[in-house]
């Protein structure tokens, strides 16, 4: 007789097929192939943003709103040396990706600060970007865009002075001649970023543009 929809593997098989590990938020042991207990999940779930985000020149959305479990997360992942957070993230952005139902040409992550990225160890935005380009078979253009003049972290910028304060700090190439292209970031605030990046890919070829981040704080 087959399972029930609701029936669930007992502790014991649990702990033979995966391995033991920890919830990345309460620290609860846990015995299941997932960075989160049950509970957690729940808490991050209701934390969902499915609106659009309209910005001037670049559209798209943020699957979270960036709060309390979710900036947890965001901020061990970026700044706690939990880079396995990735696949967690990558997961959530690919199945806004799937609801699209968009076929882009290229993925291309924003680029971090040379200083930033030495400091952390790697760009949180190509990690994801390269997650999510081996899930959807699209080509990653890992150095389409580069910045060309050095920003101070914009969480040290008002919010009003943000968008003047990286005006002009990207170039972008398009060898292949692409005109479709996803962005992928972390964390979506004022758009500042996107927007300076976007404008930096329609001046080289590009005629649409959309970016995914993991989460906005509005």
């Amino acid at each position: 007789m087959g399972r029930g929809k609701g029936y669930t593997l007992p502790m014991e098989i649990k702990k033979l097929f995966f391995p033991r590990t920890v919830c990345a938020l309460c620290g609860q042991e846990i015995h299941q192939d997932a960075p989160l207990c049950s509970d957690c999940r729940k808490k991050i779930n209701q934390l969902r943003r499915p609106a659009e985000i309209m910005g001037d020149l670049v559209k798209g959305h943020a699957v979270f709103l960036y709060r309390s479990e979710i900036k947890t997360l965001i901020l061990d992942f970026k700044y706690r040396d939990q880079r396995h957070l990735k696949d967690l993230f990558v997961a959530e952005i690919l199945g806004l990706y799937e609801e699209m139902e968009m076929a882009f040409e290229t993925v291309i992550p924003v680029p971090d600060a040379r200083e930033r990225r030495w400091l952390r160890g790697f760009n949180p935005s190509l990690s994801l970007a390269r997650g999510l380009a081996k899930a959807t078979g699209t080509p990653l253009s890992e150095k389409l865009v580069t910045r060309v003049r050095n920003t101070r972290p914009l969480k040290e910028i008002p919010l009003a002075e943000r968008r003047d304060h990286v005006r002009g700090a990207f170039s972008a190439s398009n060898p292949r001649a692409f005109r479709r292209g996803l962005l992928i970031d972390d964390i979506y605030t004022t758009g500042a970023t996107v927007e300076a990046v976007g404008l930096a890919l329609y001046e080289a070829g590009f005629e649409e543009l959309v970016f995914l981040a993991v989460a906005s704080n509005y």
